[in-house]
């Protein structure tokens, strides 16, 4: 957004393998420019990552891919940590030991940001006895999410997919394990779920909260045919999964954070919830809903003015909305007159309204019938204004 890229960002990517990641096309800039700063096999020893695993080398593509007119992902001049924690044939309580082992090795090399699409609950059959309940995501128990939390606690932002267990029962699994797995439990943390295009949370997101009843997922992204790279085929095509949403957040993360480097890292956190298209009313499929990183960047920058509630921007509930309209919720401390305008994609003016003076919290309900698209909402008052994205679905 706002042609940043991650440049001087470090991101560490745990996953199981990075298959043709030193060879597909979607990767030549990242090759060519030396952004793989170094990688190392937690499961088999050595430097080399680029052999297994082609599910790291997809949710690799979502932040490094750099091919114009095909596919660009969300921090192309990043530069990156590539860390295979994860064994591809098995589900083994020593994979978490080896997550909390890329963390370190992360922490060490100064990375910034983790991004992660593993998530542990249920074990293979003989090991069933470690399995996580719902009981341990605390955020406390496992050891990969007091991994997690400490690094948060070093600076570092840690991006963790939800899980994909939120289908609901079905008669060959009547009682399925729907919650968040380890580490998206950890405090601290940006755990996300998964939507599709229009912005409706996709079945298989796993639900929070965390036992502990903290919000999760915090934010949610594009899980549901979400643009990726097969490092098997070479080509380009869609996939599902919070492994997916994931990695398009720890990009973007990146891109704010470059933009924001005096900022701490709760900062940035707290300015992606603020940001995000249900922050006020967050629930346990999406949380805070999905961000808009314009919008965090202008938080972060100090977008607000003495008049109004300073823990209180305005917000368009809900988001995405239909032709049933959606509610901007107000707050101002003084007494003004307000001007609400709506432009469209191409920043044409389609609605307009002017508000008499108006104190307090209040609420405005606009039922418009709009073509299907993102349209920005702008409110302007004697002495600011706020800039608000909405997207209409039918």
């Amino acid at each position: 957004f706002n042609g940043y890229r991650g440049e001087g960002m470090q991101i560490a990517i745990l996953d199981e393998g990075f298959l043709n990641a030193d060879s597909l096309f979607a990767f030549d800039s990242v090759n060519i420019n030396h952004q793989i700063l170094g990688s190392w096999n937690f499961v088999d020893g050595g430097s080399d990552v680029f052999n297994s695993g082609g599910h790291g080398s997809s949710c690799f593509s979502t932040i490094a891919a750099n091919s114009p007119g095909v596919m660009i992902g969300t921090a192309p001049h990043a530069k990156f940590w590539l860390l295979h924690t994860e064994a591809g044939n098995s589900e083994n309580p020593i994979e978490e030991i080896n997550w909390v082992s890329g963390a370190e090795f992360a922490d060490s090399v100064g990375a910034d940001i983790i991004s992660s699409s593993l998530g542990y609950t249920t074990f293979d059959s003989l090991l069933a006895a470690s399995n996580n309940t719902y009981a341990s995501m605390n955020g406390k128990t496992t050891p990969c999410s007091r991994a997690a939390t400490i690094c948060a606690r070093k600076g570092m932002i840690v991006c963790s997919s939800a899980g994909n267990d939120g289908s609901p029962p079905s008669t060959n699994n009547p009682n399925p394990f729907h919650f968040i797995s380890a580490p998206a439990d950890a405090d601290s943390i940006i755990t996300v779920g998964a939507t599709d295009a229009e912005g409706n949370p996709a079945s298989f997101s796993s639900y929070g909260p965390s036992y502990d009843g903290r919000i999760k997922p915090d934010v949610a992204a594009q899980g549901v045919n979400t643009t990726i790279i097969n490092a098997t085929t070479n080509m380009v095509r869609g996939g599902n999964g919070t492994s997916f949403s994931c990695p398009t957040i720890a990009g973007m993360t990146s891109c704010l954070w470059q933009a924001h480097p005096d900022k701490t890292n709760m900062e940035i956190i707290h300015a992606i919830h603020q940001s995000a298209s249900i922050h006020k009313f967050p629930d346990d499929r999406i949380g805070y809903g999905i961000p808009d990183y314009a919008l965090a960047d202008m938080i972060l920058g100090g977008y607000k003015a003495d008049n109004f509630s300073t823990n209180n921007l305005p917000v368009l509930f809900p988001n995405p909305f239909t032709d049933n309209g959606f509610d901007l919720f107000i707050q101002l401390t003084n007494a003004e007159p307000l001007n609400v305008e709506i432009f469209d994609m191409l920043g044409r003016l389609v609605f307009t309204d002017t508000i008499g003076y108006s104190q307090g919290l209040f609420k405005l309900h606009y039922d418009l019938k709009l073509a299907e698209g993102v349209y920005t909402i702008r409110i302007t008052g004697s002495s600011a204004s706020y800039l608000l994205r909405g997207m209409k679905i039918n």
